[in-house]
């Protein structure tokens, strides 16, 4: 559809939400005889009854599209790529100035994302509060300190805020308060629910043919979130992948969405197969689905977008595929606990069944990916909004060389004090995992010679473009756990000139690399050695060692149930 025919389409759609009473005024006042100004003014009334009605009724009917769900100033910076590789000599990577600000605008970058409230538009009391929230959120422990230092999580805190990350008293009261200032409730019970069973808490089945909906996470007030596939969209039998999420009207919740630009949107209003008038928009990379009803606001996040294999018929199409009489007519479900089909021993004693080592790792992804709960049962700190759970990595493999298979987690979905790598050991006599190390996801890096290194999340070292900060660990079979070596900071001699900074080393940097280097050590005198120094122990340190090439996959639902088949 051409864009010129889809502007007359949004027109014609909106007079549907003009009072008959105002037409019919312009028609009989045309049929009139009267001088050509009076009809210029009647005109002139005519727009702004139409303004008038729209500022309240098109709202609801999502007239006015993502610009009113954009979140004002809350854009971000996209994350660091996950990118394994690595040179064996220098590590090249982000500076300071990527870092955010509290308020969410990227700095030292030209580059900046929208985000998107899932709650309603922006003047409805849920938005106004999750943006409050978001707000507070981001500029409350933007360092990681306090969650690093941690161990101050009051008891209950995991179950009563369980869709807020919360994880202090003070991030506590402050939610509260923001909850009674919009007169909203918070979500005080989860669970999560498969097939029939997803139906009967809704009242009826929304996915209709093509359509496969997975598990999904219920809350009390009938908010939920789930994962699916539109099969087969086209000529060559294309999945498509989307997130739904209904957010029911008169609580807090904290989700929102990263559409990257808006400006790069089609946007239209939709009138599905099923009746109901729906907004769509499409971009390069995702397309959107998403309508304000009386109870609830739901929006679909499909996964592809012009630039890779969907077009705007095909998100019509997708739009079809759902039945939003059945998303929108909420209902308080049966909170009767999980139920997930074939699971009964999941995360309970039995007598009767024994879990396999393959089970426990099953149940431990499982827990992650639904429950968003470590093995230890704290929470992870997921974040939700634009990305899922399953965007998550794992791998099972030896990965320390000590003859048994350890399960590695790479998890970014996340605040970036939340975000980690983690590789646990399974304990045969307690049937437990326990953490063999905790560490910053991006660029880790594991050798066969027991050491591995990994990136830090920040640079609060000297001021370097050459070299990005890094840990090295290295495996204590005693122990059976990973040990800090030592972290690695460079310290570039044109970089601090630049920026009037007088303390570089030039005696130490004897070749004149330009570059010299600090090896820290916990209890050891931090002295900067040069670039020669720097190689020579690299390659006693690392580089002889062999890359261990981890098997990543993503932490879908095939993936985590064919853990249980291997």
């Amino acid at each position: 559809m051409s864009g010129e025919n889809r502007d007359s389409r949004k027109l014609a759609d909106a007079f549907g939400f003009v009072d008959d009473k105002y037409l019919d005024l312009v028609e009989s006042e045309q049929r009139s005889k009267r001088p050509i100004w009076f009809y210029g003014g009647i005109a002139a009334a005519f727009l702004i009854c139409m303004l008038t009605v729209f500022s309240v009724g098109v709202i609801a009917a999502d007239w006015f599209g993502l610009r009113s769900l954009l979140l004002p100033q809350n854009t971000q910076e996209p994350g660091q790529e996950n990118d394994e590789s690595s040179s064996d000599d220098d590590w090249q990577g982000r500076t300071d100035s990527d870092e955010q600000t509290g308020s969410g605008q990227a700095t030292g970058s030209s580059h900046t994302y929208d985000e998107i409230s899932l709650s309603g538009y922006w003047e409805s009391p849920e938005t106004q509060a999750l943006y409050e929230w978001e707000n507070f959120v981001r500029s409350y422990d933007p360092d990681g300190q306090i969650v690093m230092e941690n161990d101050k999580n009051p008891i209950g805190f995991e179950d009563r805020y369980l869709a807020y990350t919360v994880y202090t008293q003070e991030m506590a009261d402050k939610l509260e308060e923001i909850a009674q200032k919009y007169g909203l409730k918070l979500h005080t019970e989860m669970n999560i629910v498969w097939g029939e069973e997803f139906a009967y808490r809704l009242g009826g089945k929304f996915w209709l043919d093509g359509n496969k909906a997975y598990s999904a996470y219920i809350y009390e007030d009938g908010s939920f979130g789930c994962d699916g596939d539109y099969v087969g969209l086209n000529e060559a039998g294309t999945d498509i992948g989307y997130q739904l999420r209904r957010a029911v009207k008169g609580t807090l919740d904290a989700v929102t969405l990263n559409v990257n630009h808006i400006e790069d949107y089609e946007e239209w209003q939709y009138q599905t197969a099923g009746g109901e008038r729906v907004m769509l928009a499409l971009g390069p990379y995702k397309g959107l689905i998403y309508g304000d009803f009386d109870s609830c606001f739901i929006t679909v996040n499909v996964l592809e977008g012009t630039k890779t294999v969907c077009n705007c018929r095909e998100l019509e199409q997708i739009a079809d595929s759902f039945d939003f009489k059945v998303l929108n007519h909420v209902q308080t479900p049966d909170m009767r606990g999980d139920c997930v089909p074939g699971r009964e021993w999941l995360g309970e004693d039995s007598e009767t069944t024994v879990p396999s080592l393959r089970d426990k790792y099953y149940e431990t992804l499982f827990n992650l990916r639904y429950l968003q709960r470590w093995p230890d049962g704290s929470d992870c700190g997921f974040e939700g909004g634009g990305s899922s759970m399953a965007d998550n990595t794992f791998a099972i493999l030896d990965v320390d060389g000590d003859g048994a298979e350890e399960l590695v987690i790479k998890y970014f979905t996340s605040a970036m004090a939340w975000k980690c790598a983690k590789v646990y050991g399974f304990d045969e006599s307690t049937g437990d995992f326990y953490e063999e190390l905790w560490e910053f996801p991006f660029d880790i890096t594991f050798y066969d010679n027991g050491i591995v290194t990994a990136g830090l999340s920040h640079n609060h070292g000297p001021v370097c473009d050459s070299l990005w900060p890094y840990t090295v660990w290295q495996y204590n079979e005693a122990f059976d756990s990973y040990e800090l070596v030592c972290t690695v900071y460079g310290f570039d001699q044109k970089l601090a000139e630049e920026l009037g900074i007088d303390t570089y080393p030039k005696e130490v940097d004897t070749d004149n690399y330009g570059t010299v280097y600090y090896i820290m050590q916990e209890g050891i005198q931090d002295q900067a050695i040069n670039r020669e120094d720097y190689q020579k122990w690299y390659q006693e340190t690392i580089g002889k060692a062999g890359k261990i090439e981890v098997p990543y996959q993503k932490m879908t639902d095939e993936n985590i149930e064919a853990v249980k088949n291997k």
